[in-house]
């Protein structure tokens, strides 16, 4: 029996899924990094981002605060 062999994931377009091996333009979103074909896919891209991004923060629930209560100190 041969042993099986796993693919090789083919580079592709961030927004349109185009596969090409010439993906000039990036861009890092956080610690992903996001490739592009055409600077049209990038602008795209960048625009819904930008368009989304602030609806999903304003969902988002506040963060946790942590109160200490003042300790006693006696003199």
């Amino acid at each position: 029996m041969s042993k099986s062999r796993t693919g090789q994931l083919k580079p592709c377009c961030t927004w349109c899924k185009d596969n090409r091996k010439d993906l000039r333009h990036t861009i890092t979103v956080g610690q992903a990094r996001r490739e592009f074909c055409s600077e049209n896919c990038l602008h795209e891209f960048k625009r819904v981002y930008l368009k989304v991004t602030p609806a999903l923060l304003a969902h988002r629930p506040p963060p946790l605060a942590v109160q200490t209560t003042p300790s006693a100190v006696s003199d």
